[in-house]
């Protein structure tokens, strides 16, 4: 009992070593942040992506890590060598998951500012591509490093197919070693033609601060909000949670180590709040219905129109009615336009919020 006792405490001991580090780390200058977060979060990419999607987490897999996906799509950008042939040079995606037959190029991002829209641009582009396009420049790029096999970059790219085949269940070899020997031409074009004919359609997602969710929502891709599952808040924690099983235990002591790292949005200045509902009670009455989204920049609201979005239309008119109320009553009951002069509060949702869905 000593010895589980002694045990016990020393793995604590390693454990609050590597979370002060870590932390610590992940500010420090020339540390890339993105590494330490991507360390921690790994085992549980495939189930975050799983609950923003709603998809079944027994269909999710992480297939791999800094996935090559080509710089250039359009021909005539593509850069050749003297010889004629196409430079394999590439962008990394940092997570291809494969839920059901679709691929996911995923990102992660630790801040909204690295969010970058040219690397988007990319990734739509290679989206835009048959899915068979995707596996046929990865596999010329390992055909490429197979022909050294002495070299390190060879070894990683070789590792990544055979992590692949693993999370495929198509795996024969007992153990890397073996693999490595033996892998050739015909494991390369084996592989392919299997891969390019299971998958149908590619899309995106990215997983990093909330900050980001207006941004994407506008470019209509899906965040996995790491504030959201850190703060243990929201419909997307609830379906992670109930994923999580028996590692809820290990993702309590990662979003320990998070809770120091991610991005955290603004405090609400209490000062600025009557500032911060007369714009969103302005942007309520916006006849463009487009100008919506641009609520959700506003702090005083943001947490509960992403949420009310999520969980339906039923609860995103609720929202709409319960912030025109404390907009009215903040506002000292002024209400500029004339329709709803003289109205009675309770009344006072509907009329916005028709004015809201029919643009009048």
């Amino acid at each position: 009992m000593m010895k589980e006792v002694d045990r016990m405490g020393r793995y604590k001991d390693f454990w609050g070593m590597m979370r002060n580090w870590m932390a610590r780390d992940y500010w420090t200058q020339s540390v890339r942040s993105e590494i330490i977060i991507d360390t921690l979060i790994s085992d549980f990419v495939g189930k975050m992506i799983a609950a923003q999607l709603k998809a079944n987490a027994d269909t999710v897999r992480l297939l791999a890590k800094e996935f090559p996906i080509k710089k250039e799509i359009d021909p005539e950008k593509t850069k050749k060598t003297k010889t004629g042939e196409t430079v394999l040079s590439n962008d990394k995606v940092d997570y291809l998951v494969a839920v059901e037959k679709t691929l996911y190029l995923v990102e992660l991002k630790t801040t909204a500012k690295s969010y970058s829209p040219n690397q988007l641009r990319k990734m739509k582009d290679v989206q835009g591509q048959k899915n068979e396009e995707l596996w046929k420049f990865f596999f010329r790029i390992l055909s490429s490093k197979i022909i050294n096999k002495n070299n390190r970059e060879s070894i990683k790219y070789v590792y990544t197919l055979y992590n692949i085949e693993k999370e495929e269940g198509i795996l024969t070899c007992r153990n890397f070693n073996d693999y490595f020997c033996h892998i050739d031409e015909s494991v390369v074009d084996r592989d392919c033609e299997y891969l390019s004919g299971k998958y149908e359609e590619i899309k995106l997602a990215y997983i990093g601060p909330k900050k980001l969710r207006v941004t994407l929502q506008n470019e209509n891709v899906p965040l996995v909000s790491l504030n959201e599952l850190v703060e243990r808040k929201g419909v997307t924690w609830e379906r992670f949670k109930n994923m999580l099983g028996e590692n809820d235990n290990n993702w309590a002591l990662v979003a320990s180590i998070l809770s120091h790292c991610i991005e955290r949005e603004k405090p609400l200045d209490l000062n600025s709040f009557d500032a911060e509902v007369r714009k969103i009670y302005e942007l309520l009455h916006g006849r463009n219905k487009k100008d919506f989204p641009a609520v959700a920049h506003c702090s005083a609201y943001q947490e509960l129109f992403y949420s009310a979005q999520e969980n339906g239309p039923e609860d995103f008119i609720e929202f709409l009615s319960d912030f025109e109320c404390l907009a009215y009553e903040l506002l000292g009951g002024r209400v500029e336009n004339a329709r709803f002069a003289g109205k009675e509060m309770e009344d006072l949702p509907k009329l916005v919020l028709n004015d809201f869905l029919t643009g009048t």
